[in-house]
C-alpha cells in the first residue's frame, strides 16, 4: 500500500481511496491487491524448483536477493507486472513476463522484474495520487527492510530518498 496524507477532503483519482486520518486531516491510499505477496510466489517457484534438487531446500529468499542484487548491478531485468490477484478494479487482471530475450531471460532478471514490477504497480497509484509536495518516501515492513534491492528500485524509482521505519510490527504500532 502506498499513502499520502492530506489536510483536506478531496475526490480521488481511480484506483485511489481516501480514508480518515489524524486531526482532521486524510490518507489518499493505493492498495495492490497482491503487494509483497508477489516476491513470496517468486520464492514459492523457487523453492519448488530447489526442492527436486535436494530433499530439504530451505527459504530462498537469500538466494534470491544474491541474484537480484547482481542484476540491478549489471542494470538489467525483465518487465514483470505483478497483478497476480489482478486489482481492486478488475480482480481478474493476471500478470505478465515481458521482453525475454535469448540474453536476459535469468534467474536475476526475473527476480529483479518482480521487485521492479511491485513498486511500479505502487508508483502508478502514487502518481494517480497528483500530489507534489511529498519529499521523501517512508516504508515499513519486512518485505522492505530484509530486501535492500527493493529499497534500491523504490528509492530509484520514486526519485525520492527512501527512510526505513526504525521499529518492527509498524502496523500494530
Amino acid at each position: 500500500q502506498i499513502s499520502v496524507a492530506v489536510d483536506r477532503y478531496c475526490i480521488p483519482g481511480e484506483g485511489i481511496e481516501i480514508r480518515p486520518y489524524l486531526f482532521g486531516n486524510y490518507l489518499l491510499c493505493g492498495s495492490a491487491l497482491c503487494g509483497g505477496k508477489a516476491y513470496a510466489v517468486l520464492e514459492q517457484f523457487f523453492h519448488g524448483y530447489a526442492e527436486n534438487l535436494t530433499e530439504t531446500p530451505g527459504s530462498q529468499y537469500e538466494i534470491m536477493n544474491t541474484l537480484a542484487e547482481s542484476a540491478y548491478a549489471e542494470s538489467s531485468s525483465l518487465q514483470v507486472s505483478t497483478l497476480f490477484c489482478g486489482t481492486r478494479q478488475d480482480p481478474s487482471l493476471r500478470g505478465a513476463v515481458m521482453g525475454i530475450s535469448d540474453r536476459n531471460f535469468t534467474p536475476g532478471n526475473l527476480i529483479l522484474g518482480v521487485l521492479q514490477g511491485m513498486a511500479q504497480e505502487l508508483k502508478g497509484y502514487y502518481d494517480a495520487m497528483e500530489h507534489s509536495t511529498v519529499t521523501a518516501l517512508a516504508a515499513s515492513g519486512g518485505g522492505v527492510k530484509k530486501n535492500p534491492v527493493l529499497q534500491k528500485v523504490l528509492a530509484d524509482l520514486f526519485r525520492m530518498p527512501l527512510i526505513l521505519t526504525q521499529c518492527n510490527e509498524e502496523a500494530a504500532l
